[in-house]
């Protein structure tokens, strides 16, 4: 087994800096556009091991960070920004099956209005997924 927590962490972290997600055309804000701000805080590990002739990814990370959420087709009324955590990133989560969010915060929000839009669509649609 090989520890590869140190470039794992940087590499994950460019990565993240790099996500983006527009909302849906189901949405109120078709094509508003989700963004990652900062990682303000990244712990855990991650290694490598043979066993069989395979290579095996081992990882188990926690991830908080900033978002961002602008329409740049509209008035500032999407506007927005938050945090949340992700305590769970690991190996045991298959494609399309989704992340746990906890701490979902929106710290500003230039309309109230939106805040259901926006757990709808950026908590529980987005970043989720």
């Amino acid at each position: 087994e090989k520890n590869v927590t140190k470039w794992a962490k940087e590499r994950l972290e460019q990565c993240i800096l790099q996500t983006t997600y527009a909302l849906p055309a189901s949405s109120p804000a078709p094509g508003a556009l989700l963004t990652v701000s900062k990682v303000c805080k990244l712990e855990g590990h991650a290694s490598f091991a043979m066993a069989r002739g395979k290579k095996r990814y081992i990882y188990e990370v926690m991830v908080k960070l900033d978002w961002k959420i602008h329409d740049p087709g509209t008035t500032a009324l999407l506007d927005c920004s938050g945090s949340l955590v992700s305590p769970d990133v690991d190996g045991t989560i298959d494609l399309g099956e989704g992340y746990e969010i906890h701490d979902f915060l929106i710290d500003s929000v230039s309309d109230n209005s939106v805040k259901p839009l926006l757990d709808r669509f950026v908590h529980r649609g987005g970043f989720h997924e």
